[in-house]
């Protein structure tokens, strides 16, 4: 991976989305495909992003539906990000669910958390491509609101009873070893503890300057 700054494509902006209540605190990872409405070509760049910002129209009972969903990321399969709403934004993600115990009034996780859809399903692989990207993405995310390992989770994790994304075919170890740690104060943290590397060092610091003061 390169340290370039993570490009962002502003093509395919969301109108569905509405006022934080609450401060981020939790990235939610989901997949997404067109393969319902175009089975040759599941991952088409314009009719996979359509579902996240038109109408998605359904039929039940015999009656014609509509829904609206949105997420602030996508990444397709060549590991392009495009933004779709601002993160200062609510995006409407995570429907029905509950991180630890925890949801907004409305009975969703979207009130504190980002959304990052995958271009992706349960019958074929990410890519490296998309890899590289998500983790430069988190990276940028979690480095600004200092969110811990644990509130990184998939959209199976706060809907278990719902949903299944972003699936078997995720490799949480993958992402997790390539993520950088979170940085506070000058001090690397990683899931709340203070690196052991740098505890050493703390301490090796402290005994040479007591040893300096009584010589």
């Amino acid at each position: 991976m390169s340290n370039q700054k993570l490009e962002k494509v502003n093509s395919f902006i969301s109108p569905y989305h509405s006022k934080r209540h609450s401060k981020i605190d939790s990235i939610i990872i989901h997949y997404i495909s067109a393969k319902n409405v175009n089975e040759k070509q599941p991952f088409h760049i314009k009719d996979t992003l359509e579902l996240l910002t038109k109408p998605i129209v359904y039929f039940k009972n015999n009656e014609r539906k509509q829904v609206t969903v949105s997420a602030h990321y996508c990444i397709d399969r060549e590991g392009i990000v495009y933004q779709l709403v601002d993160e200062g934004r609510k995006a409407w993600h995570s429907g029905k669910s509950s991180l630890h115990g925890r949801h907004d009034d409305k009975g969703t996780c979207n009130d504190f958390s980002i959304g990052i859809e995958l271009f992706g399903g349960d019958w074929i692989d990410f890519t490296d491509n998309q890899y590289d990207s998500l983790v430069k993405l988190i990276d940028e995310i979690r480095s600004y609101y200092k969110i811990p390992d644990k509130y990184i989770v998939g959209h199976d994790f706060i809907a278990p009873m719902r949903k299944v994304d972003p699936g078997k075919n995720f490799d949480w170890d993958r992402l997790f070893s390539m993520l950088k740690p979170i940085a506070k104060a000058g001090v690397i943290i990683t899931e709340g503890i203070i690196s052991k590397g740098l505890i050493k060092t703390i301490w090796r610091t402290f005994l040479n300057l007591f040893r300096s003061i009584n010589t």
